[in-house]
């Protein structure tokens, strides 16, 4: 399909066309491969709406189709903006952007709440400036069920949480957070939650690699190296928060532009 996008210019508003590439046809949900011009190839992926039953299907089309059709992803990275669905299939979504090396984007402006957690922690890198917001999930009030079914459910729910985050590096705190939290409320995570649990930030092993072959990269012992991380920091999450740079690119773009100067 295509639709009119506007773009902002410091003297005018300009309209422009830009081909959109649905990949479900779902009517609460979709997953679509955003052009940022009908010429280039440079594209997002965005999840978007009510995560719905085998949504992890066209997840997957759309990430063969960036493939096949040799797109450039931009900062290789799903972008996020749902308040969820439909657990199994959001767990599945998760395993696929981890499984193909792909990066998570929540935008200041979006929001990610109950099931798309799973998406979110599903990156390498993950950027979470939106609203995210967990809970447990529920049981259908409409249909019967004995309290011992209740528990058998309950059970099998929190070892398949607390089991998919220790698969993606995340703090258990996160599937504690959760777990904890009813269906009918929701728990909001917090700058320092997301920080110090990874929910923002770079998987552990993917970041201490990055560490090493960055460093050595830029020829700098570890303290000096480290130091220019603290001296960039701002700027660099700035950048993320922008969707201009990852904040580990913009590490290194920095480091590399600095030393090309005499």
């Amino acid at each position: 399909m295509v639709i009119l996008m506007a773009t902002y210019h410091p003297n005018r508003w300009l309209i422009a066309a830009i081909t959109l590439w649905v990949i479900t046809t779902s009517a609460n949900a979709k997953v679509v491969i955003d052009r940022y011009t009908p010429t280039d190839k440079f594209v997002s992926i965005k999840v978007v709406g009510e995560i719905e039953y085998e949504e992890e299907n066209s997840l997957e089309d759309a990430i063969e189709t960036v493939k096949r059709e040799k797109f450039n992803l931009k900062l290789n990275a799903v972008v996020l903006n749902t308040r969820g669905g439909n657990v199994n299939a959001a767990l599945k979504m998760g395993r696929l952007i981890r499984k193909h090396g792909l990066n998570t984007f929540l935008a200041p402006n979006g929001e990610c709440a109950s099931a798309c957690i799973f998406l979110m922690i599903g990156g390498i890198t993950r950027m979470a400036f939106g609203e995210l917001s967990v809970h447990r999930s529920g049981v259908d009030s409409n249909s019967p069920i004995t309290l011992e079914k209740l528990k058998k459910r309950n059970d099998d729910n929190t070892k398949e949480v607390n089991d998919y985050v220790e698969e993606m590096g995340i703090s258990p705190l996160l599937a504690d957070a959760i777990l904890r939290t009813p269906n009918w409320r929701t728990r909001e995570l917090t700058w320092r939650d997301r920080t110090r649990w990874g929910v923002h930030g770079m998987d552990t092993i993917h970041e201490e690699m990055w560490f090493r072959d960055a460093s050595r990269s830029a020829k700098l012992t570890v303290p000096v190296f480290t130091s220019t991380i603290f001296d960039h920091f701002k700027h660099c999450e700035n950048e993320a928060k922008k969707f201009r740079s990852t904040f580990y690119e913009c590490i290194e773009k920095n480091i590399a532009s600095k030393r090309r100067k005499p």
